[in-house]
This record gives structure tokens, C-alpha cells and sequence, in this order.
């Protein structure tokens, strides 16, 4: 039995890694990756053609997230019902759509953010709810590290969309921007999704050739007693104030670095590394978080966000600033749907995880507008930095207390090494 356990534990990722490749691209070019790393490139240009300000601009990171507020809840029980295959298939097309018709835009700030949130509810099955639930049910002891692979998306999202997106604008124009990014959803992420994206539930059999039974039931609490646990609580509102730092931040960084004299080819190139920084913050959560207690790692990494204010605002260097927001981006993102799983189990963790999703989106959305109308109204981002720095440390510490060996009592009853090491479980059957 132990030798069947250790030989499907090893052999997790190699049976699974085309979901994990799947789910990565989905999440990367979701609403959650690729429209909001690239959301800085705009600014600039829609200002010029429509003098409308940054804080205008910035609203539609609003819009974006009024959208996931309200839908990742809902998709999350439709997801824990329906499966993440069809939520996914129909949610990447209707996205597409959505950044067709904002190329369309003749000027109008109202049609502007309409359509952003029209994207928000078309895009609602290309959240981190979906992408996350399929690989926590092909991946247990190895959950960490798939799980910060799978989230390297929006790195990988973070690295080359200033770099693409910049000379396409420069180029041929913000519309040409907001057309390639519906390109890029129907002819890389959906082709994938539609060839690999399943639960472990929905197969027959595996890599190695054996069979794999479907997945009835996950162990976890319930709704009720997720929602009256501290934990649950501590996540709500931890992720929901650094949210609202690291949005702030990463989505006004190219416009402080050129306040501050940056040209802008020096700005882009800055930018273009905070995709590595986040691609090695995820894979460095996940290892850690396979090896060591998840609060502990939590707090160290989502104090960097304070490092990088207090580096922004005394006139620290900006590179080493951005390579701290790429590491805490990675940290926070991974930490939320690991910790979620962990200490709610995957009952109901769709549902759970959207709920705290909805935090974070709101706060994501709030923190670029916050930002630009702090710039607006004092000709600096000094008042945003400081209070940023506050923030992050009172959000590092709540999450950083979070307990995930806590579950609450009140659970369903499973096959237990059908939960505890699927793999395992189903190469001995």
C-alpha cells in the first residue's frame, strides 16, 4: 500500500501535466491574466486620443472586477455541479467577443466601461475558480507545486504582454492591442481547453494505462462552516487589502517609473520583468508550500509588497521594486486557492474559492482607481505609497494567521484514499 502511495504521488504531475499546460494558457489569457497585466499599455494611448485621465481609465480594472465580485460565487457552485470543461469552452469565446467590441469604441467612456463589464460576466469561466478546481482534483501530495505552475499563466501573461502589446500599439494603434488579445483566447487558449481541460472525475483511464474510477464526492465542509470559521474570514479580508495594494501598483508602475523621469522604453523594459518575478514567485510558493507550514510562508512573502512601497516612495530603485511586486503577485495568487483547499477541502471549494475570489477582484478593481485619483488630486502617488506600505503589512499578517490544519468538523463522507492520494488510490484499484 505505502509503495503504491509513494509510486502515484511521484507520478502526479507526469500523468497530469496536460491539464496543468491547459489550465495554465486558460488562466493566462483569462480575465484575470492578460487583460489586467496589459491594462497600463492603454492608459497613455486612450488618454491622447480621448483626453480621458488615468483615473477614468484605470475604472475599467473597476468594471472588470464589479463583474468577478458578483459571478465568481455563482460560477463557482456551477462549477462544483457541471464540471469546468463546459464553463470554460463556452466563457473563452464570449470573452474574445468582448475585446472585439472594445476595439470598437469611438470615444465614449460610458461604452468604455459598459463593455468591460460586459467582459467581466462573459469571461466569469476563465477565472482562477475554474482553472484551480481541475487541478485539485488530479493533484494532492504535489497540489503546491501544480498549483504554482498552473498560475505561472498570468506570469507568463505579465512577461510578454508589454513587450508584444507595446509595438503593436506603437505600431498600429490601441484598437489593433484589444484585437489581439481575442485572437490570442480563440486560437491558442480554447484549442487547448477543448483538447485537454478535464476533471479527474471525467476520465477513464490515465498515462500509465490503468483505470482511474470517477471522483462522486470531495471531503470539505460546509458552506455553513466555512463561512463561521475565522479562517474563511482572515482570507476575505487579507486578500482583499492586498489586493487592492498590488493592483494599485502593478497596474500605475509604468506611469510612476515615468513620473520619476523613465523613459518609456526604460519603463517597458522594467515592466517586462515582473512577468519573471511572478513565474518564480509561483514556482517557489508551490515548492514551499509543499514542504513548509503555509501561514509562515504567507507572511514572509506578502510583506514584500511593503518593501516595494516604501522603495517606490523614497526613491529606491524601481527595478528591484518591481521584482518584489512580481514575487508577492506569485505568492498571494498561489497561496489563495492552496489555503482554500486545504482548509475547506473540495466539498465546496468552487463555491468557497469564488467567494474569496470576489474579495480580491474587488479590491483589484478598486486599487488602480484609488491610485489615480490619488495622482489626480495631489500630482503624486506619495499619499498611495504610504498608505499601500500600511496595508500590505496589515494584510500579511492576517493571512499569516491563518491555520489550514483547521477544517471544520462538519464533513462528507469519502473514500479516503480516493481524496488523500488519487493516483495512489487508483493504481492499486
Amino acid at each position: 500500500m505505502r509503495n503504491l502511495e509513494k509510486i502515484g504521488s511521484s507520478s502526479e504531475l507526469s500523468q497530469a501535466w496536460t491539464i496543468v499546460v491547459a489550465s495554465a494558457v486558460g488562466l493566462g489569457l483569462g480575465i484575470t491574466g492578460l487583460p489586467f497585466y496589459s491594462m497600463g499599455q492603454f492608459l497613455r494611448p486612450l488618454s491622447q486620443q480621448f483626453g480621458w485621465g488615468r483615473a477614468a481609465i484605470s475604472g475599467a480594472a473597476l468594471c472588470l472586477s464589479i463583474g468577478s465580485v458578483i459571478t465568481s460565487p455563482i460560477i463557482g457552485r456551477v462549477v462544483d455541479r457541471i464540471g469546468v470543461r463546459r464553463v470554460a469552452l463556452v466563457s473563452m469565446p464570449a470573452t474574445a467577443l468582448g475585446f472585439f467590441a472594445l476595439a470598437l469604441n469611438s470615444g465614449s467612456l460610458v461604452a468604455f466601461y459598459a463593455t468591460w463589464l460586459a467582459i467581466s460576466f462573459l469571461g466569469c469561466g476563465t477565472t482562477p475558480v475554474v482553472w484551480t478546481r481541475a487541478i485539485s482534483t488530479w493533484f494532492n501530495r504535489q497540489r503546491g507545486l501544480a498549483l504554482g505552475v498552473t498560475l505561472c499563466g498570468t506570469g507568463v501573461a505579465a512577461l510578454i504582454a508589454p513587450l508584444i502589446l507595446g509595438r503593436l500599439i506603437v505600431r498600429y494603434g490601441w484598437r489593433a492591442g484589444y484585437v489581439s488579445e481575442g485572437v490570442g483566447i480563440l486560437l491558442l487558449a480554447w484549442p487547448l481547453a477543448w483538447l485537454f481541460l478535464r476533471e479527474r472525475g471525467e476520465v477513464t483511464g490515465h498515462a500509465s494505462g490503468g483505470p482511474l474510477r470517477p471522483v462522486t464526492s470531495r471531503s470539505g465542509a460546509s458552506r455553513r462552516d466555512a463561512f463561521r470559521s475565522p479562517n474563511f474570514w482572515r482570507l476575505f479580508i487579507g486578500i482583499f487589502i492586498i489586493a487592492i495594494v498590488l493592483s494599485g501598483l502593478i497596474v500605475h508602475l509604468v506611469p510612476m517609473m515615468l513620473d520619476h523621469g523613465l523613459t518609456l522604453a526604460h519603463a517597458t523594459q522594467i515592466m517586462s520583468l515582473l512577468g519573471f518575478a511572478i513565474i518564480s514567485g509561483r514556482l517557489a510558493i508551490g515548492f514551499l508550500l509543499d514542504r513548509l507550514p503555509p501561514a509562515l510562508v504567507a507572511l514572509a512573502l506578502l510583506m514584500l509588497p511593503a518593501i516595494a512601497c516604501w522603495l517606490l516612495v523614497s526613491g529606491g530603485s524601481p527595478l528591484v521594486a518591481t521584482i518584489l511586486l512580481g514575487l508577492a503577485t506569485g505568492a498571494d495568487t498561489d497561496l489563495l486557492p492552496y489555503l482554500t483547499s486545504r482548509c475547506f477541502g473540495l466539498r465546496n471549494y468552487a463555491e468557497l474559492f469564488g467567494w474569496l475570489l470576489s474579495a480580491a477582484s474587488l479590491g483589484g478593481g478598486l486599487g488602480p482607481v484609488l491610485a489615480g485619483r490619488v495622482h489626480d488630486a495631489s500630482g503624486n502617488y506619495d499619499i498611495a505609497l504610504y498608505a499601500g506600505l500600511f496595508m500590505a503589512i496589515t494584510g500579511a499578517l492576517l493571512i499569516g494567521t491563518v491555520k489550514p490544519d483547521r477544517v471544520p468538523a462538519r464533513q462528507q463522507p469519502v473514500d479516503a484514499n480516493a481524496v488523500d492520494n488519487p493516483v495512489g488510490a487508483a493504481q492499486e484499484r
